[in-house]
Protein backbone atom coordinates (compact mmCIF):
# COMPACT_ATOMS: atom_id res chain seq x y z
CA UNK A 1 0.00 0.00 0.00
CA UNK A 2 1.08 3.39 -0.83
CA UNK A 3 1.44 5.78 1.72
CA UNK A 4 -0.19 9.09 1.48
CA UNK A 5 2.10 12.09 0.85
CA UNK A 6 2.87 14.37 3.55
CA UNK A 7 5.38 14.85 6.80
CA UNK A 8 5.23 11.67 9.09
CA UNK A 9 7.11 12.46 12.27
CA UNK A 10 9.18 9.49 13.81
CA UNK A 11 10.90 10.98 17.00
CA UNK A 12 9.32 14.29 17.28
CA UNK A 13 11.63 17.07 15.47
CA UNK A 14 14.55 14.66 15.45
CA UNK A 15 13.84 12.39 12.86
CA UNK A 16 11.21 12.57 10.33
CA UNK A 17 10.20 11.69 6.89
CA UNK A 18 8.21 13.09 3.88
CA UNK A 19 6.65 10.94 1.37
CA UNK A 20 6.28 13.08 -1.94
CA UNK A 21 5.01 11.54 -5.54
CA UNK A 22 6.62 14.06 -7.67
CA UNK A 23 7.72 14.13 -11.28
CA UNK A 24 10.74 15.80 -11.44
CA UNK A 25 12.45 18.13 -14.03
CA UNK A 26 16.22 17.60 -14.71
CA UNK A 27 18.05 19.74 -12.45
CA UNK A 28 15.25 22.17 -11.58
CA UNK A 29 16.90 23.30 -8.45
CA UNK A 30 19.44 22.67 -5.81
CA UNK A 31 18.94 23.11 -1.88
CA UNK A 32 20.88 23.66 0.94
CA UNK A 33 19.96 23.07 4.42
CA UNK A 34 21.48 24.51 7.88
CA UNK A 35 20.27 22.90 11.00
CA UNK A 36 19.24 19.71 9.22
CA UNK A 37 20.64 16.26 7.07
CA UNK A 38 18.72 15.57 4.17
CA UNK A 39 18.26 11.93 3.60
CA UNK A 40 16.55 10.80 0.21
CA UNK A 41 15.05 7.54 -0.71
CA UNK A 42 14.12 6.50 -4.07
CA UNK A 43 11.06 3.57 -3.90
CA UNK A 44 10.59 3.89 -7.52
CA UNK A 45 11.83 5.54 -10.34
CA UNK A 46 15.32 7.23 -10.46
CA UNK A 47 16.28 10.50 -9.40
CA UNK A 48 19.54 12.13 -10.13
CA UNK A 49 21.85 14.07 -7.29
CA UNK A 50 24.23 16.68 -7.38
CA UNK A 51 26.95 18.72 -5.57
CA UNK A 52 27.94 21.89 -5.86
CA UNK A 53 30.28 23.92 -2.88
CA UNK A 54 27.48 26.73 -1.00
CA UNK A 55 29.17 29.87 -2.63
CA UNK A 56 27.94 28.61 -6.28
CA UNK A 57 24.53 28.70 -5.33
CA UNK A 58 22.51 31.94 -7.20
CA UNK A 59 20.12 32.40 -4.95
CA UNK A 60 16.42 31.94 -6.19
CA UNK A 61 14.56 31.70 -3.04
CA UNK A 62 16.48 33.08 0.41
CA UNK A 63 16.79 31.02 3.28
CA UNK A 64 13.65 30.05 5.53
CA UNK A 65 14.13 28.76 8.81
CA UNK A 66 10.82 27.40 9.04
CA UNK A 67 11.72 25.11 6.06
CA UNK A 68 15.40 25.05 6.78
CA UNK A 69 15.96 25.57 3.47
CA UNK A 70 17.57 27.82 0.78
CA UNK A 71 17.06 27.10 -3.15
CA UNK A 72 18.86 28.05 -6.46
CA UNK A 73 20.92 27.23 -9.36
CA UNK A 74 24.53 26.57 -10.05
CA UNK A 75 26.64 27.07 -12.37
CA UNK A 76 28.88 23.77 -12.52
CA UNK A 77 28.15 20.51 -10.48
CA UNK A 78 31.13 19.05 -8.97
CA UNK A 79 29.78 15.27 -8.59
CA UNK A 80 26.42 13.61 -9.62
CA UNK A 81 24.60 10.33 -9.14
CA UNK A 82 21.66 8.54 -9.72
CA UNK A 83 20.02 6.96 -6.72
CA UNK A 84 17.20 4.08 -7.89
CA UNK A 85 15.59 1.43 -5.87
CA UNK A 86 18.12 -1.31 -5.02
CA UNK A 87 16.15 -3.85 -7.04
CA UNK A 88 16.97 -1.91 -10.27
CA UNK A 89 20.62 -1.63 -9.77
CA UNK A 90 22.52 -4.62 -11.49
CA UNK A 91 25.16 -5.31 -8.65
Amino acid sequence: NALTSGRYDIKGDIFSATVLYIKLKPWSFFEALRDYIDFQVVVSGHERFGYAPLDCLNETQSYSKENDCVLGKVSDVCISFTNAPAESLNC
